[in-house]
């Protein structure tokens, strides 16, 4: 049986009267009900392009010029089943759409810019508003203040999708970035930076990891109206997802920049928006000042020592997991010494706390470790 499954209600009364759809090899319907029979409304379904339906859902075109007009003659009729969910369909013995089944010129809808988006590039699409000062009146942000966002904003999504991944076990190298994102544009009138997947997603336009990172993070500002609740829950991801979510929070703070947070992929049909007030975030980073347990991850190294600095209390460690060299200092809390370290013979587990910070200007990140707690012939 060919079925559609309904995406985007656009317009409703007393039951869905248009409405976009996919069919099972993912291919884009516009729905539009031409008649009511006894067994329930009658729709005309068309098959449609990304681009196309972008501009309809975007109001960019009315609903009278996609089906007059259609790029590909493939109209079905369609009913809805009796599980309501889906619907099945059938060809239908035209290839113009008939006049009486045309609707009236100047159907808009103020549909969802950013689905559409999602839809036309088949990928997580995120849009990042900024209301800096300077975009009050056109579409500018200075250069240093647009970098460093950039690299804040990576950041957070580099490590709530590896949060992600953890969830669904999918295994990431300690090192490896999840996924890679790009600026393709920004609105008009305002500051808003357009962000997609680098990498072509599946058939299905999806990219989980990336999906899931904005999902986190839309979920981490509706919080963060709530700075106890937001600090509740960076306790429970402590570390460098924690560290760099508190980063794009101290952000929006110090630059008085209100975010606008909004995301959809081509499998939601709708978009997803959050804001965070500088209000928040200022109520949100003075808290998280006084909480040092946020920002680190605990790490365990064991190997042999490669250098030891007794003076400036550094070393230098080839780490046999994996077979790296890491370095770091000794936490000064910690009373421990390099003094008696034995070079190259002993083996030692190193107990560290690992900080992560962002190289403002270039997004660079430099891994910080402190040693305080060593045990020796392990």
């Amino acid at each position: 049986m060919n079925l559609l499954t309904p995406r985007l209600n656009l317009l409703f009364y007393d039951y869905p009267q248009v409405f976009t759809a996919k069919d099972k090899v993912d291919c884009y319907y516009v729905c539009m009900v031409v008649e009511e029979l006894e067994s329930g409304p009658l729709y005309l379904a068309l098959q449609i392009s990304n681009k196309r339906l972008r501009g309809l859902l975007s109001g960019a075109l009315d609903l009278r010029a996609i089906y007059q007009f259609p790029e590909i003659s493939l109209f079905r009729l369609a009913e809805f089943q009796e599980d309501g969910e889906t619907l099945a369909f059938t060809g239908a013995a035209y290839d113009m759409c008939p006049v009486e089944y045309l609707p009236d010129e100047g159907l808009y809808f103020d549909g969802d810019e950013i689905a559409g988006e999602a839809l036309e590039h088949n990928s997580p699409v995120s849009h990042i508003g900024l209301s800096v000062k300077e975009a009050e009146k056109n579409a500018q942000i200075g250069i240093a203040k647009l970098s460093e966002f950039l690299a804040l904003y990576q950041n957070v999504l580099k490590h709530l999708a590896r949060i992600a991944a953890k969830e669904i076990k999918c295994k990431i190298n300690r090192k490896e970035t999840p996924f890679n994102v790009d600026v393709y544009g920004f609105s008009h009138g305002s500051f808003t930076v357009h962000v997609k997947s680098s990498y072509q997603c599946d058939l299905f336009g999806d990219n989980a990891l990336l999906a899931a990172a904005y999902s986190k993070l839309n979920g981490f500002i509706e919080l963060a109206e709530s700075p106890e609740s937001a600090v509740i829950e960076l306790q429970k991801i402590k570390g460098h997802a924690a560290n760099s979510i508190i980063k794009l929070v101290e952000f929006v703070d110090s630059q008085c920049c209100p975010l606008t947070h909004s995301w959809a992929s081509p499998s939601t049909g709708r978009s997803e928006k959050r804001d965070l007030s500088v209000s928040s975030a200022k109520a949100l980073a003075e808290l998280c000042r006084q909480r040092n347990d946020l920002f680190d991850e605990e790490i365990v190294l064991e190997g042999s020592i490669v250098r030891a600095n007794e003076e400036a209390n550094t070393w230098k460690m080839t780490n046999l997991r994996d077979g790296k060299r890491y370095s770091g200092e000794v936490d000064p809390d910690s009373g421990l010494s390099m003094t008696g370290v034995i070079i190259g013979k002993e083996i030692y587990r190193f107990y560290c706390r690992e900080r992560v910070e962002v190289v403002l200007g270039t997004g660079q990140e430099v891994t910080r470790l402190r040693v305080y707690k060593i045990e020796k012939n392990v």
